[in-house]
């Protein structure tokens, strides 16, 4: 029998620490009103609504009206592209008229919204990357252009850990904007996906220069199905669910109170706790770098190594049937992934086919990502177990097995 299961998959998702679940509880008892409601079952509920918006504001250094909260960060991420391009549309503005800059390696979560639009019309720029997962700010630079409406880039990749530089690019931007003042007057509004990020990086909007960002609770040991778009006042922005005025009538629908404030409980302990967490999970990342290096032949490292999340180690392994190895690891009591496995079917990774090198690279990946929970001795434990089960794996390429339930989507 397994004693204790090894959980190394935070950037997937992360379980509900017991400060948030206990807030969370409480609020389930005795804030079940509906905050539109007018009675004082309602108001109390939206008095509660409205402290957990304010104490979320003041981590990001932010206005509460500029939070808008949703189910999670898909829905973020979609209102925020999709809602940027009906604005200009209602404008009268065609959609061959509107250009959009992001990267090959975005979430799925932007891309698919992106590739929706190109079909109807939209141009999209899609950044490659360096062979370290790094798009070129010279690129983007490069891509800017009189009708450029949007540009999407994540902070911290899912699936990679890489950081990219949002500092610069929105330094780019605000450069290609003083330049063409004369023969643009247009604004390009800059969208960061910063799900992976606020448990390790400070996030805030206005030091990234950013006009709309993404968080996601569940990323950040807060419960599931809550989510937020930071909406800078004066963003042309519509709503891409219709129905009643909730969230400034950007997303209509009745507010999870218990959620919502579960998720602000989530980023007050993740400001309090980021610092010493982070610098603690740095060594941790570092450790399990030197162990894969010295235990696995021939394995390869995803990403860059310095501009890195420190809580991701993604790596390759040569003639390793990857999901054999993942579901064998998981019989063992070790939880890992392959590759995002939002786009079902698929068996070789996107992002780390975007780095270049051999062709089994990417179909061959393996993340690592940790949290609270990890120590060394897990690190010790399971490149031990990896080491072991890829070597039996080896052979295994004619096999197709594979988990009934797939392995787990890493949706937003």
């Amino acid at each position: 029998m397994i004693k204790k299961r090894i959980y190394l998959d935070y950037a997937s998702t992360t379980p509900i620490k017991g400060a948030v679940l206990k807030v969370m509880q409480k609020a389930q008892k005795n804030l079940f009103g509906n905050p539109s409601s007018i009675h004082d079952t309602g108001v109390k509920a939206k008095k509660e609504m409205k402290k957990s918006r304010s104490e979320i504001a003041n981590i990001l250094s932010v206005r509460g009206d500029e939070i808008i909260f949703t189910s999670g960060g898909t829905e973020s991420n979609n209102l925020a592209i999709k809602g940027v391009i009906e604005s200009f549309v209602e404008k009268g503005k065609q959609l061959s008229d509107l250009h959009i800059i992001s990267s090959v390696i975005e979430h799925s979560s932007v891309l698919e919204p992106l590739r929706d639009l190109e079909k109807k019309g939209l141009s999209v720029t899609y950044l490659n990357v360096n062979e370290e997962g790094i798009i070129s700010v010279e690129e983007l630079r490069k891509s800017l252009s009189a009708n450029t409406v949007l540009v999407s880039i994540h902070y911290g990749n899912n699936e990679i850990g890489v950081i990219q530089p949002v500092s610069k690019i929105s330094k780019t931007i605000k450069e290609f904007e003083k330049e063409n003042s004369a023969k643009e007057d247009r604004k390009i509004l800059f969208h960061i996906d910063a799900c992976q990020t606020p448990l390790y990086l400070s996030s805030l909007p206005v030091s990234m220069n950013a006009d709309l960002v993404t968080f996601d609770s569940h990323k950040m040991y807060g419960p599931k199905g809550i989510g937020l778009l930071y909406v800078k006042n004066g963003t042309p922005i519509l709503p891409v669910i219709l129905g009643g005025g909730q969230e400034k009538g950007l997303r209509p629908s009745t507010e999870n109170v218990p959620a919502i404030i579960g998720f602000a409980k989530a980023f007050c302990e993740a400001a309090k706790n980021r610092d010493k967490e982070s610098k603690r999970l740095i060594q941790i990342r570092d450790y399990c770098f030197k162990k894969v290096i010295k235990e696995l032949k021939g394995v390869i490292i995803n990403g860059s190594v310095e501009s890195r999340l420190p809580s991701n180690v993604n790596i390759s392994i040569p003639d390793c049937d990857a999901e054999f190895l993942t579901i064998a690891l998981s019989t063992h009591g070790i939880d890992t992934s392959t590759k995002s496995s939002c786009k079902e079917g698929e068996r070789s990774s996107y992002v780390v086919d975007a780095l270049g090198g051999p062709d089994w690279r990417a179909q061959n990946t393996l993340r690592l990502s940790f949290g609270f929970t990890t120590g060394k001795k897990d690190i010790d434990k399971a490149i031990a177990k990896i080491k072991k089960l890829s070597e039996v794996s080896r052979p295994m390429k004619t096999v197709k097995f594979r988990a009934k339930n797939e392995m787990e989507a890493e949706s937003y």
